[in-house]
């Protein structure tokens, strides 16, 4: 207050003895978020300095209320990560090419027969592999391609004991294209390699087996000249419960199962099944397949192995088919969850970066709009004078954008301002509340 001006301040202040005051708000990016009140219980005169200089303060507090509020943010992220990283169905793990285990979830402890964490990233990670040449395979394979996919192999327990497992890893690069770490999943498929190798033994016992395994198992007599044709001679009853379709469907009808298959996969298929059997080596087939009844597309992991004579010319193949949609959709949420965090940490580096506020307010609608792949996205900001909202940052909008302006319950963005709570509109053209000049130019 000044000393021209009589003190008014509330009855408690006027109660304390309280003659002068002074108040200078804080903001962040314009918009206030608080106030810092100093009261004095002698007579005096404030100055514009004193104002000026307790700006300069509350610009800092505002700023450090701003980077806390984003260091929280980011921590909740990471709970989040963290949480389905502990979750997900499968061992999920992530090293250095030096071979120093970094992190491990749960599912890997307890694949590999390890007490803790402690104890497993105490060792190197080419010390999980049974055999060393079946590392070296994998480094080769992982140099030159960058990723290894379905790579089978043994691995040795806490215990000593051997078990096999299928992994998929990638390697993780710097801007300057160093290998900073790797990260990937593993499954322990152990029982699946037994019952291969059970099928391969003994033809008496197929029927056996195969009615009491989860996957689908299936023997096709083809030729080199028709890989997609061919005569069905087996499909194990298995097929019913993941696809809805019963042996005998398959067996009448050679071309059902390749005309199951999403239209998207079907070039990779070819490509995986030309390699397998050009190779006439075991390889998996990753696609999906319809259910007959519900017309779900199903994630298949199909493991295939050629069928030779003694010539070595082929006459058919033999496959492990199984249901991995819940394990892709498992693997997708957290490759999602991944990216939406480093989105988030790349954010909170430019926003303590740029000191252009134009820029940086371009660089944050562009990060959101590509953390929920969106084309399109407008930064408003309050025009307290005008009482609108005013677009400050658009992306994927025309020069027309600057031409709009929302009161608060006007649009989406000012329903928002009103309501202080975020939503989300899926179809906005029929929106009841949709603006004119949006849906002009949309």
């Amino acid at each position: 207050t000044r000393p021209d001006r009589p003190f008014a301040g509330p009855e408690v202040a006027q109660s304390a003895g309280v003659k002068v005051c002074i108040h200078v708000p804080m903001f962040i990016q314009q918009r206030a978020v608080g106030v810092l009140t100093l009261n004095s219980l002698t007579p005096r005169a404030f100055t514009d300095d004193d104002v000026r200089f307790l700006s300069l303060i509350t610009n800092q507090v505002s700023i450090a209320l701003d980077r806390a509020r984003e260091h929280l943010a980011v921590r909740e992220a990471e709970t989040r990560y963290r949480t389905l990283f502990d979750g997900v169905p499968i061992g999920v793990y992530r090293f250095t090419p030096e071979g120093q285990i970094l992190d491990a979830n749960p599912t890997l402890l307890q694949t590999m027969g390890y007490p803790d964490r402690e104890t497993l990233l105490a060792i190197n990670a080419a010390d999980l592999f049974a055999d060393p040449r079946e590392h070296r395979r994998w480094q080769e394979l992982m140099w030159h391609g960058g990723m290894v996919r379905n790579f089978e192999t043994q691995f040795r327990r806490h215990d000593g004991s051997t078990i096999w497992v299928q992994a998929n890893d990638r390697s993780v690069r710097d801007a300057g294209g160093r290998v900073l770490y790797y990260e990937g999943s593993l499954e322990d498929i152990t029982e699946r390699k037994r019952m291969e190798e059970a099928l391969r033994e003994s033809e008496q016992k197929h029927r056996l087996v195969l009615d009491h395994v989860d996957e689908i198992v299936y023997m096709i007599r083809i030729t080199e000249d028709d890989p997609y044709g061919g005569t069905v001679q087996l499909v194990s009853n298995r097929v019913k419960n993941l696809l809805g379709y019963r042996p005998e469907e398959f067996l009448a009808d050679p071309g059902l199962w390749f005309g199951a298959v999403h239209p998207e996969d079907i070039p990779a298929l070819k490509e995986s099944t030309q390699d397998i059997l050009a190779t006439k080596n075991a390889g998996t087939r990753i696609y999906r397949l319809r259910h007959k009844e519900t017309g779900e597309y199903r994630w298949m992991e199909d493991r295939v192995r050629p069928q030779l004579d003694d010539a070595g010319n082929l006459i058919g193949i033999f496959g492990v088919a199984r249901d991995v949609t819940e394990r892709k959709r498992a693997a997708e949420a957290l490759v999602k969850r991944t990216e939406q965090l480093e989105t988030i940490r790349l954010i909170s580096q430019e926003i303590t970066r740029e000191l252009h506020v134009p820029t940086l307010l371009q660089l944050i609608t562009r990060r959101a709009a590509g953390l929920v792949g969106t084309t399109s996205g407008v930064i408003y900001l309050w025009d307290e004078a005008a009482q609108v909202l005013n677009p400050q940052a658009w992306l994927g909008l025309g020069d027309w954008f600057k031409d709009v302006r929302l009161r608060l319950g006007e649009g989406v963005a000012g329903l928002i301002a009103e309501r202080r709570t975020g939503i989300f509109i899926n179809d906005y053209r029929s929106w009841p509340a949709a603006v004119r000049l949006v849906l002009a130019h949309c």
